[in-house]
């Protein structure tokens, strides 16, 4: 469901896709979901938030989009890239921190490698059929 800028209490917003949504991450009971396309029109959005939580990438967006919105807007919160197991997720981090200083960046993984990306990777899969698996 998406939110207007107006019904966040949340202070963690979560950018969802299509058909995607985000696995509950935190703790934090009052979880504000929003579309990629509301967090770029409302800057109420980024301003209520402290924490924000993403995927790293899906088909409508991917983490450098989010982040570079977030820094754009002055955030200084926290923001949590959802992903599935990555080889060497430290170099992620630390390119985004280096495209984006000041801003809290982490990469959160989960399930088995390709499970949080399942959008995407159909997507791709579907555009490109050569890319699927043998």
């Amino acid at each position: 469901m998406t939110h207007s800028a107006k019904s966040i209490t949340s202070q963690t917003l979560s950018i969802e896709a299509p058909g995607a949504p985000i696995p509950k991450v935190t703790r934090n009971d009052e979880l504000c979901r929003t579309s990629y396309g509301a967090f770029l029109q409302m800057p109420a959005v980024v301003a209520q938030a402290d924490h924000v939580i993403s995927w790293l990438f899906c088909a409508q967006y991917d983490a450098v989009d989010v982040a570079k919105h977030l820094h754009d807007q002055g955030f200084k919160g926290r923001y949590t890239a959802i992903s599935c197991k990555l080889p060497r997720s430290a170099v992620v981090t630390r390119e985004m921190r280096v495209l984006f200083p000041g801003l809290d960046f982490h990469v959160q993984m989960i399930g088995k490698t390709g499970v949080g990306n399942h959008t995407y990777e159909t997507d791709m899969i579907e555009a490109q059929p050569e890319l699927a698996p043998a």
